[in-house]
């Protein structure tokens, strides 16, 4: 941590501990209390986000540098988290009225893929957008450049990428991460030694 950025345990701490919350709740309510909750977190969070919208733009607030962690210098202060919690809850509760929508099954199973390779997902999109990052000063780009659509564009496409090669080649990703952690692989077996 020095002046321009930090990284803290607390605030990203709040992100799992929303999600395992509202997993929990969601597993103990039935059927009619599950689509009370989803309901109301649609509503909510669409009345939020429109809210932090406002505020943003009447204070002249750069909208991507509020909301993304590297435009921002990773300063992730407590009004940055409630945004992007809001943001999540917002995409949770759309998802699943699209499921209910569309149907659940090809798209579940579209999903239930991803999900299962999250972590290759989570470090590929993090590469490219590192890079994008890395790139811009290179390139001789001002930090302005990267206004909302360009933000909006970007994500979009990193995220069409990931999900093409999460999709094509999540398995063997998995594999190679698990070889890298597993520090030396299999153990040497011991010799039995032979009693004389």
């Amino acid at each position: 941590m020095d002046e321009t950025s930090c990284f803290p345990l607390f605030s990203w701490a709040i992100f799992p501990s929303v999600g395992i919350l509202l997993g929990e709740t969601l597993k103990k309510a039935d059927e009619e209390r599950r689509e009370a909750i989803m309901r109301y977190l649609l509503d909510f969070s669409f009345v939020l986000n429109i809210a932090f919208t406002v505020f943003l733009v009447d204070y002249h607030v750069d909208y991507v540098k509020a909301l993304v962690s590297p435009a921002n210098r990773y300063i992730t202060d407590f009004p940055n988290v409630i945004l992007l919690v809001t943001l999540a809850l917002f995409v949770i509760s759309l998802v699943y009225y699209l499921c209910k929508l569309i149907g659940a099954s090809k798209f579940m199973g579209f999903m239930l893929r991803i999900s299962a390779f999250i972590v290759p997902f989570y470090l590929l999109q993090w590469i490219i957008i590192a890079w994008i990052f890395y790139l811009i000063p290179i390139c001789g780009l001002p930090e302005e450049c990267f206004t909302l659509p360009w933000y909006i564009f970007t994500v979009a496409a990193v995220t069409v990428i990931c999900t093409v090669i999460t999709v094509k080649y999540g398995m063997r990703i998995m594999k190679v991460l698990l070889k890298i952690t597993s520090f030396g692989g299999k153990k040497k077996k011991k010799k039995k030694v032979a009693k004389a």
